[in-house]
């Protein structure tokens, strides 16, 4: 008789996880961005939830490479990679510990990278951690009102702080002037933020 393979079993469906912010988790920011991050880790502080800026570096790529395929783009590798070690290395409790991680309908399939960061959670043996369905475009969806209109406000901020500086960089009397003048504006950004003081 003629071999018939079996038929390979099915891979299990890991739907996008959609888990709510509770008073008290404890925030894992993604460096994103020098400024944009850190404003939205402020942000997350002042409305009572501590919040951690996971680094990237060679160490959370390596850890990200562990629970990947090999797949990914290099980026949300590092992310996750750095949010295993954060909760590893605080000892966080992955129930009490929330993933920021927006998403929003880019060419690098970013609605794909809540599902990648919870399979790679549960390879690293904290299954549990929490992972919002987060839209960048409708934050209130997801958010507490004022917590997505800072974040919102705050990414703002940041980009109208690099235009200026992109403009008057090239014209700077003394050069670093204008990455000086750039951590004094990050300064008052980040106080604002802290204190509940309107930003717009």
């Amino acid at each position: 008789d003629a071999y018939h393979p079996l038929p390979a079993a099915a891979e299990p469906v890991v739907h996008a996880r959609g888990d709510t912010l509770a008073e008290g988790d404890t925030v894992l920011v993604p460096g994103l961005d020098t400024l944009i991050s850190r404003f939205w880790a402020d942000a997350f502080a002042r409305s009572g939830n501590p919040a951690l800026l996971l680094q990237p570096g060679a160490s959370a790529m390596s850890t990200g490479f562990r629970y990947s395929s090999g797949g990914e783009c290099t980026p949300l590798v590092s992310m996750v990679g750095s949010a295993i070690e954060t909760i590893k290395g605080n000892g966080l409790d992955p129930s009490k510990t929330f993933f920021f991680l927006p998403t929003v309908l880019f060419s690098c399939n970013m609605p794909q990278f809540p599902i990648f960061a919870d399979m790679a959670f549960r390879a690293a043996g904290i299954p549990g951690v929490k992972i919002g369905r987060i839209n960048i475009m409708a934050l209130m969806d997801a958010l507490p009102p004022m917590l997505a209109v800072k974040i919102l406000e705050s990414y703002i901020v940041a980009c109208t702080l690099y235009k200026i500086a992109s403009r008057i960089r090239p014209y700077e009397q003394r050069k670093g002037e204008t990455d000086e003048v750039m951590r004094a504006a990050e300064g008052l950004v980040r106080a604002a933020i802290m204190s509940g003081a309107e930003l717009r």
